[in-house]
C-alpha cells in the first residue's frame, strides 16, 4: 500500500516551491498535521452519520470554509 499525501503536506510542498522558507513554520505545520490526523480519526468514528460525510463536514467546520 502506497501512502497517499495529506492536504497539509501537499500545501507545505507548495509552499517551498514557491520559495517560502517553510523551516521557520516547523511547530505550525506539526500542529497542523497532528489537528488533521484527528479530524480523519474523528470522522472515520462518526457513527452517527453513517455515509453522510458531507453533513459530518458541514456540522463540524461548516461547511463553507473554502475559499
Amino acid at each position: 500500500m502506497s501512502n497517499k499525501q495529506s492536504s497539509v503536506e501537499w500545501l507545505v510542498e507548495q509552499l517551498f516551491e514557491s520559495g517560502v522558507d517553510t523551516t521557520r513554520f516547523i511547530p505550525q505545520i506539526q500542529q497542523a498535521k497532528a489537528m488533521h490526523k484527528e479530524e480523519i480519526e474523528d470522522a472515520h468514528f462518526a457513527p452517527k452519520y453513517g455515509c453522510f460525510s458531507e453533513q459530518y463536514y458541514s456540522e463540524t467546520f461548516g461547511g463553507n470554509n473554502e475559499n
